[in-house]
């Protein structure tokens, strides 16, 4: 829409807050390496057949994003990333991509003694009600998948973890803004 309103505009007018954006490089195992291959064979090879998108077509593709945004190591790095920066700030918000990644995320957390809450749309409409509560009370770590992209405000997040993104542009203006989102003691984020 017109005019334009970047997040630079936004934070100079007050509305976010600066923050730090760091980008940690995360190999894929050599399954994962071959298994993206051969779906981008895959792909090529319908593509070139169909004369252009598909379902099947769009299903690979998915899947190929898939390998990428559950890589395994990157339950790793959170953990490594967590235990060296995590006391920084104090509501960290942890996108993940799907529940099973959540559990996988979770357990390597709380095997290094981080205790997390979990948000997604599979808990009862009460329990999640319950955890936004909590997690705004008193801070921590939030795993969560795409239910925490809109429609729930919670400016005390000061800290994310991206574990799973896409090229959506809403989606990574959702996540930036559930981030950034100026309170009156927040003044920058991670």
């Amino acid at each position: 829409l017109e005019p334009r309103f970047s997040i630079s505009d936004a934070i100079k007018v007050g509305r976010l807050v600066r923050y730090s954006y760091r980008i940690h490089d995360c190999p894929l195992t050599d399954d994962e390496e071959s298994e993206f291959f051969r779906l981008t064979q895959l792909i090529a090879h319908a593509s070139a057949r169909e004369n252009g998108d598909t379902e099947w077509i769009a299903k690979l593709r998915r899947d190929r994003a898939n390998i990428v945004k559950q890589a395994a190591n990157k339950t790793n790095l959170a953990v490594k990333t967590l235990l060296e920066v995590g006391q920084r700030q104090s509501h960290w918000l942890v996108y993940c991509n799907s529940v099973s990644h959540i559990d996988e995320v979770k357990l390597a957390l709380s095997n290094v003694g981080i205790k997390t809450l979990s948000y997604h749309s599979k808990l009862p409409k009460e329990q999640r009600r319950a955890v936004i509560k909590h997690f705004e009370r008193e801070g921590g770590y939030l795993l969560a998948v795409h239910c925490l992209d809109q429609g729930v405000d919670i400016p005390k997040i000061n800290a994310a973890l991206i574990l799973a993104s896409s090229t959506n542009p809403r989606e990574y203006i959702q996540r930036r803004g559930r981030i950034l989102r100026w309170t009156s003691d927040k003044h920058f984020a991670d």
